[in-house]
């Protein structure tokens, strides 16, 4: 039997899998990590996650990679260049679902990285 080989992920592929999970109807949240089908605050890396907030989403998608924690970092450090601190850009009143989509769209097109659609 083969040994499968671990994948390495940059920060890129973490705001890349962070952007596939916020981009449904209803996949985004503000003043938690993540809820569940029904609004209850749940952990990001939850099975009953259903939305997350930009920070949650990018800390659901380094578990759901195995990235090691200087990579979840750098990718976060990526998006703080952009807003400052990423938790109260997030929930900020007014902000929209497309906004957090609009930003991380930027910095994946810096990145030369396609944002699913």
């Amino acid at each position: 039997m083969k040994r499968r080989r671990s994948v390495q992920v940059g920060p890129c592929d973490l705001l890349l899998g962070a952007r596939y999970l916020l981009q449904g109807p209803g996949a985004w949240c503000r003043g938690t990590f993540a809820r569940d089908l029904y609004g209850r605050e749940v952990d990001a890396v939850s099975p009953l996650a259903r939305a997350w907030c930009l920070e949650g989403a990018v800390a659901r998608a380094a578990w759901q990679n195995r990235a090691d924690p200087a990579v979840w970092e750098a990718a976060l450090a990526l998006l703080r260049r952009e807003v400052g601190a990423v938790g109260p850009w997030n929930d900020q009143e007014g902000r929209t679902q497309a906004e957090v989509l609009a930003l991380l769209d930027r910095i994946l097109a810096r990145c030369g990285q396609e944002a699913p659609r």
